[in-house]
């Protein structure tokens, strides 16, 4: 079964996350916090990453930084969690990097599409 991480400082947007990946049929771990998700990434292997933007620490696009150095794999399947607009500097940024975004709340239907592109 493949395994994503959902990174996100607010534990109930982990929980639901992960509750909709064992719908689809996945497996998740959770991380709190961006030291914490990239330890995770350095000593397992995922099928994708979903990160919140905004979090104390490091941030959702400095985790994608990251992620780009430790797994350029793993980095083509980052999901930008936001409750937020992004302002034009964030959504030229996002663009030039093709990472998708997941807008909070969540639908099923929408992290479902979600998945089937990452399949892809």
């Amino acid at each position: 079964m493949k395994k994503v991480l959902i990174i996100d400082d607010e534990p109930l947007i982990t929980e639901v996350l992960d509750f909709f990946a064992q719908k689809i049929g996945y497996e998740s771990d959770a991380a709190h916090s961006g030291n914490s998700a990239l330890e995770r990434i350095d000593s397992n292997r995922y099928f994708a990453v979903f990160c919140d933007l905004q979090m104390p620490g490091l941030n959702g696009m400095e985790i994608y930084e990251r992620l780009k150095e430790l797994n350029e794999g793993l980095s083509e399947k980052f999901i930008l969690l936001t409750g937020s607009v992004l302002d034009q500097h964030m959504e030229a940024k996002v663009a030039k990097q093709s990472i998708r975004v997941l807008q909070k709340p969540f639908h099923f239907e929408n992290i479902k599409e979600v998945f089937t592109q990452l399949e892809l």
